[in-house]
């Protein structure tokens, strides 16, 4: 019975451990579900269309009053392509 004492004791000191071992888990799972919801905030931010124009502006690029032309492929200079 003793014997059988010791052996539940050490069995529950284990399960005792293990169960703090997962609570720590869980809780680093919370904290990087956290990391990543603020980043696809970051992300959903900075691929928004009116801050890119915000922050190159602010960067010192201006807007363009003309449109780009395009070369032809023919014409450019490395034509081997």
């Amino acid at each position: 019975m003793i014997v059988s004492f010791f052996f539940q004791a050490i069995g529950m000191n284990n399960q005792a451990v293990k169960s703090a071992e997962l609570k720590n888990y869980e809780n680093e799972i919370l904290i990087l579900r956290d990391e990543v919801s603020a980043l696809n905030f970051s992300v959903s931010k900075a691929s928004n269309l009116t801050y890119i124009e915000s922050r190159a502006l602010d960067l010192g690029f201006v807007k363009s009053s003309f449109d780009i032309k395009v070369i032809n492929k023919n014409l450019s200079y490395n034509s081997n392509q």
